[in-house]
């Protein structure tokens, strides 16, 4: 093959992958363009999860309420304990109905989807970490007893998941600092 037909085929090549890869509107085509405005929209799912959330922590407070009230009838340490693991479940619906509505009505009003989608996430798994102090809290009357059993798991898993906690770690850290972006 002739240098000059090896570059033109090169060229051609170069040519190929530049319309595939470039953006179909140049700089100046955007720079004429009007920026659009970010606006928030209100999703029908966000409104039903709230409301469910809401409906069933009333639903558990109802059942608090009752059981106060009738439910005499039974031995005192068994209406605690049903007191307690209704209470619990009252505090996580209260928690995941203030968590969605957060998200849905404070987050979700952050223009920038990258910045809006980091915060979602990390604010997920802090609701997330919460909800279960709470359920070890219902579970456990005991906080001692709950200490030495999660510090005995977390030795057994913090061997076994070695790689995957520091990959997690990394995860945030790549969160936090946004070396990469999204799109």
């Amino acid at each position: 093959m002739e240098p000059r037909a090896k570059e033109q085929e090169n060229l051609s090549r170069l040519e190929r992958a530049a319309q595939q890869t470039a953006d179909p509107e140049t700089l100046e085509q955007k720079a004429k363009k009007p920026e659009e405005k970010f606006r928030f929209r209100l999703r029908k799912q966000d409104v039903w999860w709230t409301v469910g959330f809401a409906a069933a922590a009333l639903l558990l407070f109802g059942i608090q309420v009752l059981i106060n009230w009738r439910l005499e009838w039974l031995d005192a340490p068994l209406r605690v304990r049903v007191l307690n693991y209704v209470r619990g479940g009252l505090l996580i619906f209260v928690m995941l109905t203030v968590a969605n509505v957060i998200e849905v009505f404070l987050i979700g009003r952050i223009p920038n989807r990258v910045s809006r989608f980091n915060l979602q996430r990390i604010f997920r798994l802090v609701v997330v970490v919460a909800i279960v102090f709470v359920a070890i809290s219902v579970l456990f009357v005991n906080w001692y007893a709950a200490v030495v059993s999660l510090g005995l798991i977390s030795l057994i898993l913090g061997f076994a998941l070695q790689m995957p906690i520091s990959s997690f770690i990394a995860w945030i850290y790549i969160l936090a600092r946004a070396p990469y972006r999204v799109g």
